[in-house]
This record gives C-alpha cells, sequence and structure tokens, in this order.
C-alpha cells in the first residue's frame, strides 16, 4: 500500500495559456479538424502542469500513484519531475494527486529551489516555461528539404517467433502509449579529431526545450484515446559533462556516412561495446532503457553541435537523418536553414520516421506504392508523383506544410483505425480466456472454486524493418465470469491485481443442484473483451427433494422425425434433466421392460426429438423419467396403480418414486 502521509509532496505550478479556440472548446484535436489545426492554435488551447517528487519517491512508485489518481503526465524527467497537458477549461485537483495533504502553488522565485534538486527538475523546469511560452515563428525561413532521411536499416530481421532477446530490442514499432527517449548531445574531446565545438549551458538547454517540443507536438495531433496518446521519458546526456556522451571525434566536421565511427563509440562508453556494430548496439541499448522506465517504446537522439560551423551541415551535406524503426537519429544543432527555434520540427519528423513512415515530400521520390506500418498503411499522401489518394499537410511532408498528421502517415505509425471504433489498428484486438474445467464432475459439492488465465492477443506485426516481434502494449484490466447466463461478477487476481498482458485469476461460486455453465471472459483496459467466453459445464448431485414425475407426454411425427414434449413434474422437485427411455410394446403383455435408452439429457428442456429410423422397435411406448442428483423419478404407475419399476439400464441408480412437496 501506498504510505501518501508518510512521504509523498507534490508541487503544482498551474499556468493557462490564455485563449480557447472557436469550435475547441473542448481543446481536443480530432481529426476532421487536423487540416486546419495549426501548431499556435493547439498551444493557445492547452493548460501545462509541473508537477515535483520533492520527497524523492522511487520513480516507479511515483507514477504508479499517479496513475492511480488518474493523473497522467505527458512528459517524464527521472526522478523528480513530471509535465501534465490538459484542455482548456479542464482542472487538475490537488486531491486527485494526493490523499490529506495541502499542495503549493509556485511563483517564478520558486524555480531556483526546484532547479536545484537536480539536473532532470532543471531541465523539467526550463522544458515547462518553454511550452509554457510557446511562440509562432511564422516569419524564418524553413530549411532545406529533408532528403535521404529515411534510411533502411542494415539489420532488417525475417519475420520470427520472437524471443526474450527480439522482444527486448523491437523498441519502435507503432507510437503509442509510453515512450522513452534518449537525447544524447555529443561533444568532442580533441583526442582523434581537432575540437571545434563546444557545448554550453545555453545551447544545451535550447536543444532540450525543442526535443520536449518536438514530442509534445506529436503527443498533441494524437486524438484517440486518451490512455493510449504517447508519453514521453526524458534522459539528457551532456557531453560537456558526461564523459559517457564523449567521442574523439568532432562529428559536425565528419561525412555522414562517418556516422557510426562517433555513434558507436558512443554506445559503448554506455555500456554496449560487445554488440556487433551500430545498430545492434542502440537497440540493446534503447531496449535496457525501455526495461528499467517501464515504458513500451524507446528510441534515441544524436545532436551534433554545429553553433560554429559555417553551413550547420555535416561534412559532404546532410543535418537530420533517422533509421526506419529505430534505433536513433541524427540531428545538428543549426538544422539547415531550420535553425534551433524549429528543431520541434526536425525532431518530430525524424521520430516519425524512427517509428516506420516514409517521406511524403515531393523531393524525397516517394511513391503512392511505398508501404510500412504494423498494420499496413500505403504511403497514398506521397506529393512526388500524381494519382495519389491525397496532398494535404502533413509532418512528413513539404516543409511548410509540417503541421498536421495526415491519415496514412497515422496509419504507419499506429495511429489508424481501419475499423472506425476509436481504438488504434495494433491494439484492436480481443484478449482471450481460459478456464480450468471443474473436477471431479458430477459433484456434490454447492460451492466451487475455479482457476483459469487470460492474456492479451496480438496482430501480427507488418513493418518492413527492425525483428517484428508482435507486440500488444495494452495490459488485462479484470476478468468476469458468471453462472447460467447471469450478470457478469469480477473474478480475483491470483497475484493481486490486473496490470500485465497475461494474468491468472480465480472465482467461487456457490450453485443449487443441478446442471450449469460457467463462463469467463477477459476485458483489456480499453473495455475490448473476449468474444468468445471460456466456458465449463458441471453437475451438482442432490438435493433435499424428489426428482418426481413429468406430465402430459406429447408425440408428433414431421420431417421423419418424433417430437417429444411434456411438461414438469408439479410441487417442488429438484430436477437436473430428464431421460427418455423405449420399449417394445409387441412384448408389453410379458411385462414393462423399458430398458432402452434414448437419451439421458435433453439438456434440461422439455423437448426432444430423434430420427424415426433411429428408434429400435417398430412398435414402442416411451417413458419420460426426471432426473435429479444421482436419483430418477417415478416411470409412472400400472392400472392397478403401483409404480413400475426402473429400467434395466438406468441412465441414475437410484430410483425415487416419492411426490414431491
Amino acid at each position: 500500500m501506498v504510505r501518501w502521509e508518510s512521504y509523498l509532496r507534490i508541487i503544482l505550478m498551474i499556468l493557462m495559456i490564455a485563449g480557447i479556440i472557436s469550435g475547441m472548446a473542448d481543446g481536443k484535436v480530432r481529426a476532421e479538424d487536423l487540416d486546419v489545426l495549426t501548431d499556435l492554435q493547439i498551444a493557445e488551447s492547452q493548460i501545462y502542469v509541473l508537477l515535483a517528487n520533492t520527497d524523492d519517491m522511487d520513480f516507479q512508485e511515483w507514477k504508479q500513484v499517479l496513475r492511480e489518481a488518474d493523473v497522467f503526465p505527458r512528459h517524464w524527467f527521472p526522478p523528480h519531475a513530471a509535465i501534465v497537458v490538459l484542455p482548456v477549461g479542464q482542472n487538475l485537483s490537488h486531491s486527485r494527486i494526493m490523499s490529506g495533504q495541502a499542495y503549493v502553488q509556485l511563483s517564478p522565485s520558486d524555480y531556483d529551489s526546484l532547479c536545484a534538486l537536480s539536473e532532470s527538475m532543471k531541465i523539467a523546469v526550463e522544458a515547462f516555461e518553454h511550452l509554457r511560452a510557446f511562440e509562432r515563428f511564422d516569419d524564418l525561413e524553413t530549411g532545406s528539404p529533408l532528403i535521404n532521411d529515411a534510411m533502411e536499416p542494415p539489420d532488417t530481421q525475417q519475420k520470427v517467433s520472437c524471443s526474450a532477446y527480439g522482444l527486448l530490442r523491437s523498441t519502435s514499432d507503432y507510437m503509442l502509449g509510453q515512450i522513452t527517449v534518449n537525447a544524447i548531445l555529443a561533444e568532442s574531446d580533441g583526442s582523434i579529431d581537432t575540437s571545434t565545438e563546444n557545448w554550453t549551458g545555453t545551447l544545451e538547454t535550447n536543444v532540450t526545450n525543442e526535443i520536449v517540443e518536438g514530442m509534445n507536438d506529436l503527443s498533441n495531433y494524437y486524438d484517440k484515446i486518451a490512455a493510449l496518446t504517447p508519453s514521453f521519458t526524458y534522459h539528457f546526456y551532456y557531453g560537456r559533462t558526461n564523459a559517457l556522451a564523449q567521442t574523439g571525434y568532432e562529428p559536425i566536421n565528419r561525412t555522414k556516412n562517418d556516422e557510426s565511427l562517433w555513434v558507436s563509440e558512443i554506445y559503448n562508453n554506455l555500456g554496449y561495446s560487445a554488440d556487433s556494430d551500430m545498430h545492434a548496439k542502440g537497440r540493446h541499448f534503447n531496449g535496457d532503457q525501455r526495461a528499467a522506465d517501464g515504458t513500451d517504446w524507446a528510441f534515441t537522439i544524436f545532436v551534433a553541435n554545429s553553433y560554429a560551423d559555417s553551413d550547420g551541415l555535416f561534412n559532404g551535406g546532410g543535418f537530420a537523418w533517422s533509421w526506419l524503426s529505430g534505433p536513433h537519429h541524427i540531428l545538428t544543432y543549426d538544422n539547415d536553414g531550420w535553425g534551433i527555434s524549429q528543431m520541434n520540427k526536425v525532431a518530430r519528423h525524424e521520430t516519425g520516421h524512427n517509428f516506420n513512415a516514409w517521406d511524403e515530400y515531393r523531393s524525397s521520390g516517394c511513391e503512392c506504392d511505398w508501404y510500412n506500418g504494423y498494420v499496413t498503411y500505403y504511403d497514398e499522401n506521397c506529393n512526388h508523383v500524381d494519382g495519389c489518394t491525397t496532398n494535404v499537410p502533413c509532418i512528413m511532408s513539404e516543409s511548410a506544410q509540417q503541421y498536421n498528421v495526415c491519415y496514412y502517415t497515422m496509419g504507419t505509425i499506429g495511429w489508424g483505425d481501419l475499423d472506425s471504433d476509436t481504438i488504434p489498428d495494433p491494439v484492436d484486438i480481443n484478449p482471450t480466456t481460459t478456464l480450468t474445467a471443474y473436477s471431479p464432475d458430477p459433484t456434490t459439492n454447492t460451492t466451487l472454486n475455479y482457476t483459469g488465465s487470460a492474456a492479451i492477443v496480438t496482430l501480427s506485426n507488418q513493418n518492413q524493418y527492425g525483428y517484428r516481434c508482435d507486440r500488444n502494449i495494452l495490459t488485462l484490466a479484470g476478468v468476469q465470469y458468471r453462472a447460467d447466463s447471469s450478470p457478469w461478477y469480477n473474478a480475483v487476481p491470483t497475484d493481486g491485481s490486473f496490470n500485465s498482458g497475461s494474468e491468472s485469476y480465480y472465482f467461487q461460486v456457490t450453485l443449487s443442484p443441478g446442471t450449469h455453465t460457467i463462463e469467463t471472459r477477459a476485458v483489456d483496459e480499453l473495455g475490448q473483451y473476449d468474444p468468445s467466453p471460456a466456458s465449463d459445464t458441471v453437475t451438482i448431485e442432490g438435493g433435499s427433494n424428489p426428482p418426481g414425475e413429468p406430465t402430459s407426454l406429447n408425440l408428433t411425427y414431421a420431417s421423419n422425425q418424433v417430437h417429444f414434449s411434456w411438461n414438469v413434474p408439479t410441487g417442488n422437485c429438484d430436477i437436473d434433466d430428464y431421460g427418455i427411455y423405449t420399449g417394445n410394446l409387441l412384448t408389453l403383455s410379458s411385462g414393462f421392460n423399458a430398458d432402452q435408452q434414448l437419451t439421458c439429457s435433453t439438456g434440461a428442456a422439455t423437448t426432444w426429438s430423434e430420427f424415426l429410423a433411429s428408434l429400435p422397435y417398430s412398435m414402442a411406448y416411451f417413458v419420460v423419467v426426471s432426473l435429479g442428483g444421482s436419483s430418477e423419478g417415478s416411470y409412472g404407475v400400472n392400472s392397478q396403480s403401483t409404480q413400475r419399476s426402473q429400467s434395466t439400464n438406468p441412465c441414475k441408480v437410484t430410483h425415487d418414486t416419492a411426490l414431491c412437496p
């Protein structure tokens, strides 16, 4: 149990950016609005809230506390800070975050004390201020087209059933849920190349703010299920002060083809020298970071300092590129003509590539029939050729149109919704349920303990790159059970909570004597449930009353079948089912001999049918007998009002001819 009072104190800073866009009072970005929304409109409809974990609660536990309070930050800065983004008009009450404690609303004068907590808190405070003070730079020149920036990785794998190795390294299959961002600001130490660039605190702040803004842009463009909105956990490595981010090379003075030299060196510094190449190192690093953060995905951004460089380009050209499906992308400080103030646009474009999106701008040479994505979508917003389905603004399109995510890019990065049910394609699949059959069956127990298991189901990963592991980031929310079509009730998780993709469960049900059907169904966090519940049929024997005697047996003939129907016994009878017997009418004078079973179960129904050709006697009589517990009821009485004897081949051993009370 979380000890709220003992060590949780959360500080909130709530500042509103004035203005609500007409027609957007709820602050949501809807799909039908995307072709007209600008970054400015989105920013003006939001409130930013800074949360501070000032009592050094374990970071994962702090995240869990916030989730339990229905607070879902969009940006995380371990271990001390998070930023929540809300639509204008929606409040974040402190009562949703803490129990029985006051909170402090801070002013800018309190920033210094917060920043002193840790480097991550300082980064969070500066990013918070940057987001809050959003400006639209309409007068700035856009940079050169991002030509040849979508790189096909050499480690493309064949479709396989992934082991733990592959699952760890599958880190950017679709852009939903929680995402780790490792941002490495590489610094040359002068040991191989002459160092011509030197990071400063101001330059670092500019980069971190722009990266956070770029990720915030991506979250803003997602408009489906709130629980799946991309959220980002940041780790910033400053080469100026952190030897792990230092290299003997001066990256900006190297060519694009030299990327593996300095990138691999930094991955080696981080502990991945044993991996075969830059891609394997990066996938391993991202996988470990994702596992440590408890996130769904991870990628890395390398930033080369180009502040002193004359053109902001690598030697021979190029200023930004990304590897499809990860593990990283490359930026320069100046971003060619884009400038540092628009690094957010370049970062979100390259992140799109990391999550499998193709380019759509004319100079990329894209084609309408290019395809990619966990669920396949074609590049039908490609502006290179006429005849594609659309030509609309998109972050993957022309420089001046990068303020939207179009339908086809949405599909490729995992935001598509082919069946229009609001659930994104990669997670649009129902969970599955198993139920262990009760034993022994039949049983005299009336209180039964059941166990079973449930699991999230995966769709096939159709991405062209990466390890192509089948993954579903959803977790189970519960398992429900019912008996005989009664209302659904909640089963109990074996480990205490439903919070993963695979769970076992148990429940107890009390039943009366008779035959019963027990069903269970798993439910995931989006409310999708197993449409084919697991089931078990069990018979409870016993009961204090006799089965009784059915009445008014009626036989009709149609379509070569004999149809039986009867009335239930009168009185308070304990009946599980019915048996039907037949005897040879030609030998009836020698005695009642209803010893041929036609069925020992009608499914408790009072009707039953049999093909005429299947009947054993050409001239026959029939008897319907009630079954209850281990007994069967009366076979009726003869002309002397004497009970007829039980069949020599009975459905139930005990013959109980008593009248029902």
